[in-house]
């Protein structure tokens, strides 16, 4: 459970940096490119974080069926 909060603080703050950022774009203001480069980065990464994360636990719900499956 613990790396599903980790993720999810991260994620809240990633959406912060989002709002900000699409705030400016919308007022005008100029982004320098490399902001967005590292705001997708650090969405990928998490993306792929929580893919891990889902991966284990199907990993743990199927080894637990299969440990059930061996002891009927």
């Amino acid at each position: 459970m613990g790396n599903i909060m980790l993720l999810l603080m991260e994620l809240i703050s990633l959406a912060q940096k989002v709002s900000k950022l699409e705030s400016a774009v919308r007022n005008g203001t100029k982004v320098d490119e490399k902001e967005f480069v590292v705001l997708t980065e650090s969405l990928m990464v998490q993306l792929l974080y929580l893919g891990s994360i889902e991966a284990d636990v199907e990993a743990k719900a199927q080894r637990k069926n299969e440990f059930h499956c061996m002891h009927c």
